[in-house]
């Protein structure tokens, strides 16, 4: 799957014959949403009183993610 394809015509490639794309791909997808998820509960999190304890790992956290998102030329979108 490349950036440039919509979800929708991944989709629609994966439930076609096509051998490709496969589960690699499908899976790939889903762990990015995955992570893009994580990110935003860590983006939800930063910031609360409520948190203020784990609000350094969180942070760490997510500058280890945006290190690993820009070696892949993804736009820095996190805190």
């Amino acid at each position: 799957m490349t950036a440039e394809k919509t979800i929708e015509s991944f989709l629609k490639e994966l439930f076609s014959k096509s051998p490709v794309p496969g589960g690699g791909g499908a899976s790939a997808l889903g762990g990015a949403v995955g992570a893009a998820l994580g990110g935003m509960v860590s983006s939800l999190t930063v910031g609360k009183k409520t948190y203020a304890d784990v609000e350094e790992e969180i942070r760490e956290l997510v500058n280890n993610g945006i290190c690993f998102l820009a070696s892949y030329s993804i736009p820095n979108l996190l805190l």
